[in-house]
C-alpha cells in the first residue's frame, strides 16, 4: 500500500513511465526520501543512513524503483563495493535502525553479568556458536566473545595452540557487535573495541 504522491501510480501499472518523466529535482527528492507505509507501520530510511540488515551493518547508498517496487540499495560497511537490493515492502523485518549511544552503554554495562557457554562435550560448542550467532542478539554475541576468548586464553596459558574454531567465532561475533557499536558511538572499529574493553575493565574492577 502506498500513500502520498505514489498512491495508485504503481498499482495502475504505469509507475515506471511516470517515474521516467519526473524532473531531475523530483528524482533527486525521490532518491533521498522514500516514505512508504506497510502493514500499518512506517518504514522510513534515507540515503546515507546506517542500518542493520540481518547481521550486517550497512549504509543506504541509494534507493531505486524496479518493476514497480521500491528498493533500498545497501552496502555493508566492511565492503562498500558490494550492493544489496532489498525491497522496502518485503524486507520481512530484516532491516532495522542502528541502536542509540545510550543503548550501547546499557549493553556494555551488562557484559560482566553475561555468563559463558558451558558444555562438557567439546563438540557441542561449535553447534551452539552457530545457533546463537544466527539470533543476532547482543547477549548471545557477548556470550560467544567471552566464551571463545576465555577458552583460547586458557589454552595459551597451558602452552597449547588456540582453537581455530573458537577464534573464528570470536572474530565473527566481534565484527557484528563492534560494527554497529562503532556507528552508534561515532568511533572507528578499533577505537570502539578499545572503548568497550576499557569500560568493561573498569566495571569489573568496581565489583572486585
Amino acid at each position: 500500500m502506498y500513500y502520498m504522491w505514489e498512491t495508485g501510480i504503481k498499482s495502475s501499472g504505469v509507475g515506471n513511465s511516470i517515474l521516467k518523466t519526473l524532473t531531475r529535482r523530483a528524482k533527486k527528492w525521490y532518491n533521498y526520501y522514500v516514505i512508504s507505509f506497510y502493514f500499518g507501520g512506517v518504514c522510513m530510511f534515507k540515503v546515507n543512513d546506517y542500518v542493520i540488515y540481518k547481521n550486517d551493518t550497512c549504509i543506504i547508498k541509494n534507493t531505486k524503483n524496479m518493476r514497480g517496487r521500491d528498493y533500498y540499495s545497501l552496502s555493508p560497511i566492511d565492503d562498500l563495493s558490494l550492493n544489496i537490493d532489498v525491497s522496502i515492502e518485503n524486507n520481512l523485518g530484516h532491516i532495522r535502525s542502528i541502536i542509540s549511544k545510550s543503548e550501547v552503554e546499557q549493553i556494555i554495562s551488562s557484559i560482566p553479568m553475561v555468563e559463558c557457554i558451558e558444555f562438557e562435550n567439546e563438540k557441542m560448542f561449535e553447534s551452539e556458536y552457530k545457533r546463537i550467532l544466527a539470533s543476532g542478539k547482543y547477549e548471545d554475541l557477548i556470550k560467544i566473545i567471552k566464551t571463545s576468548f576465555l577458552r583460547n586464553d586458557a589454552r595459551l596459558l597451558n602452552n597449547k595452540r588456540i582453537s581455530e574454531k573458537d577464534d573464528f567465532y570470536f572474530k565473527k561475533a566481534e565484527k557484528i557487535l563492534y560494527n554497529e557499536f562503532s556507528i552508534a558511538l561515532g568511533l572507528t572499529y578499533d577505537e570502539t573495541k578499545k572503548y568497550v574493553i576499557d569500560r568493561v575493565t573498569k566495571l569489573s574492577n568496581k565489583k572486585s
